[in-house]
């Protein structure tokens, strides 16, 4: 029915939710590896405790532990003096590095905390992950400057000259951790208020630099500048779409004392009588950006 084009084969079996099994049990991967980030064969005696169970668990020679058939809930993992939180869901397996020193989890544009395939040369990005502290970056074997930095965040920007897929390397006094990033012609993104790549736009009137929102909105005809990253090497000014339309981009220039940021003054186009906000969106090579939301005058 599948290759047909009918939808019998949609209502095969059951629903996992409806399953006792996967409803209730998932399972785990354990990659040990020691501060550099090398594979740990013997990585010492685990213990595993959440909920009413406490297990020790095997390692093989490549220091992997699995487990398959675990109930669904919050686990800590203790190993040797270090402890680390594991979350099995139901129905799923989580793979978890068990490692001292140094560990990235995410790394994504600074604009906002999102996963995205690409990113580009020139852009600031976060590096999310624990132990962070007092850390050196390196990306494509050339050091990046570290404009902030905390146990469980780095801000830095990517190489002008960096392409393709290449490694990204933090380190410090307790150990190393390497990745790789995957870098595009362009990759932009727009900061947000919050920081989530979504709601409000950190934007500004052009007319005296001060804040957009929601008691002070902004006019049609007005010049507004908002804030991007990711727009390439050299910078590539980006097509605005503002409420669907295209909007008229007046000024793209570098964001003084913020390496990797560009402020983009455009003029905000009439929007619809009664509407409170428009949204905005960056295209930049074919790319397109996050989408947040301007404060407009109704």
């Amino acid at each position: 029915s599948f290759l047909s084009g009918a939808g019998d084969w949609q209502s095969i079996g059951d629903d996992a939710s409806a399953d006792p099994v996967l409803s209730a049990y998932g399972g785990f991967l354990l990659d040990s590896r020691d501060n550099l980030g090398n594979p740990l064969p013997n990585p010492g005696s685990a213990i595993l405790s959440g909920g009413t169970q406490t297990a020790v668990l095997p390692w093989n020679s490549e220091g992997v532990s699995f487990a398959d058939y675990v109930a669904a809930g919050q686990y800590q993992l203790r190993l040797d003096s270090a402890s680390y939180p594991l979350s099995v869901a139901p129905g799923g397996h989580s793979a978890v590095e068990v490692k001292a020193g140094p560990k990235i989890s995410l790394v994504a544009s600074a604009a906002a905390n999102l996963s995205t395939l690409t990113l580009a040369p020139g852009e600031l990005i976060s590096i999310y992950g624990s132990s962070l502290q007092a850390a050196a970056v390196s990306i494509d074997g050339v050091v990046s400057p570290v404009s902030f930095n905390s146990s469980g965040q780095i801000n830095t920007m990517v190489p002008a000259l960096a392409s393709g897929l290449v490694s990204l390397s933090v380190s410090n006094t307790t150990g190393q951790d390497t990745l790789r990033i995957l870098l595009g012609t362009a990759a932009p993104a727009i900061f947000s208020v919050d920081g989530t790549g979504a709601g409000a736009a950190v934007a500004f009137h052009s007319a005296d630099s001060s804040p957009v929102s929601a008691d002070a909105p902004a006019a049609p005809g007005e010049i507004v500048s908002i804030l991007l990253t990711g727009l390439g090497v050299p910078t590539q000014a980006p097509t605005i779409i503002a409420g669907g339309s295209g909007a008229s981009v007046l000024q793209v220039s570098p964001l003084e004392g913020s390496p990797g940021v560009v402020r983009l003054d455009f003029v905000v186009p009439a929007t619809p009588s009664g509407s409170t906000t428009v949204t905005l969106q960056a295209i930049t090579a074919g790319i397109s950006s996050n989408i947040v939301q301007l404060y407009v005058a109704p």
